[in-house]
């Protein structure tokens, strides 16, 4: 398996769809598909989330496609951009409190909103998934916000269960 502009998955259906890693080149396109799911965290949690901002958000990737411990995977049909994961490697050292623990922490999962139940998110998944076992991380984690019951589905249909819950109280 290659990550790093090569491509590492081919759908079997369609053939032409397919799960690569990110390059530069494809940053306008993260910054766009990362509208939708970012106006959601808007309309929901206005104090904590900014405006979509297409730009700002390309330079972000453009920014973290640099990073060796950053996997950014897109889905691509016939040159279409159809989502992206956004996945960080964290090694965790152990201390007096925890185990350690090597970790892939999904930070983003986009699926275009007309493309969304095809499939895609799935893929990408499958693919970060894999990209663990290749690296020898033990876990996966990833947060979803208390008001995204569609994606808490989503990853409890993907075997993912609840392992920590996050309180906040503003003064």
């Amino acid at each position: 398996m290659y990550f790093r502009g090569r491509e590492i998955h081919n759908d079997p259906v369609t053939g032409t769809r397919t799960i690569r890693s990110a390059t530069m080149a494809d940053v306008t396109a993260l910054g766009e598909l990362n509208a939708d799911v970012q106006e959601l965290h808007v309309r929901m949690q206005p104090t904590d989330f900014r405006a979509p901002d297409t730009t700002a958000a390309a330079a972000y990737f453009r920014e973290r496609l640099t990073a060796p411990n950053v996997l950014v995977l897109l889905a691509d049909e016939d040159g279409q951009a159809l989502g992206y994961l956004y996945a960080e490697e964290q090694r965790l050292e152990a201390d007096a409190f925890r185990q350690s623990s090597n970790v892939l922490h999904i930070h983003h999962l986009c699926t275009h909103p007309a493309r969304r139940r095809s499939g895609i998110g799935r893929a990408l998944m499958t693919t970060a998934e894999q990209h663990a076992a290749s690296r020898s991380l033990d876990t996966l984690r990833l947060n979803t916000g208390s008001f995204n019951t569609d994606a808490q589905r989503f990853f409890g249909r993907l075997g993912y269960e609840p392992y920590r819950i996050r309180l906040m109280r503003r003064p």
